[in-house]
């Protein structure tokens, strides 16, 4: 939850600043809320899957990571450009 609210908060200061020191000092600290959330991920993915599926669910669980870590950046840089 730490992790969640933390990037939840720290995600929205460049609305709330516009102090590039700020903002960046808050980018790397919503890094680190990020990875609380993410090195959670794939032990939830493994507690919920049934013993002879474990290998399946992981590999379910990288084959959709991975994309989205590969969409996400040029996205975003798209909806930044488009709201300014």
């Amino acid at each position: 939850m730490a992790g969640i609210i933390g990037l939840m908060v720290l995600i929205s200061t460049p609305l709330f600043s516009r102090s590039i020191f700020l903002i960046s000092v808050a980018m790397a600290l919503a890094g680190f809320s990020w990875a609380l959330i993410n090195v959670n991920s794939l032990p939830v993915v493994v507690d919920l899957a049934q013993r002879e599926k474990i290998g399946g669910y992981t590999g379910l669980y990288y084959f959709f990571s991975m994309p989205a870590a590969i969409a996400s950046p040029p996205f975003t840089g798209l909806l930044i450009d488009y709201f300014d």
